[in-house]
């Protein structure tokens, strides 16, 4: 599963394509994917890398993963105030926490589908 741990980051097999910047979480395979609704609560952290199909295939499956620092990330359409924890929504977009658990706090207020600076801490 782990493969290394470089402080605030982890490095993991990824099961399926990966791209820089996705929220990645962790399956029963003990591999990480993109995250998506049905992960969410399972997310590992931002992935740092990106990981192709063609990587995989040819064996070069490993994919840098951040546990925590300062990450700009997407709403997922309703906004999220400043201070305000937040979690998964998919790979790509975060919301105000509902039921999956807290990734982390918005820095500063985001617009509805707007970025924003984020602390991870998972």
């Amino acid at each position: 599963m782990v493969m290394s741990n470089e402080g605030k980051s982890l490095t993991f097999t990824a099961g399926g394509a990966i791209t820089a910047g996705q929220l990645v979480a962790l399956h029963t395979d003990d591999k990480v994917y993109a995250s998506t609704h049905w992960s969410a609560d399972k997310v590992v952290g931002i992935a740092l890398t990106t990981v192709t199909a063609s990587d995989i295939s040819n064996g070069n499956d490993k994919v840098a993963v951040a546990t925590e620092g300062v990450f700009t990330l997407t709403d997922s359409g309703s906004g999220i105030a400043a201070g305000t924890q937040f979690e998964a929504v998919d790979a790509d977009t975060i919301r105000t926490v509902a039921s999956a658990k807290a990734l982390g706090t918005a820095l500063a207020t985001i617009s509805a589908s707007g970025t924003g600076s984020c602390l991870i801490r998972i």
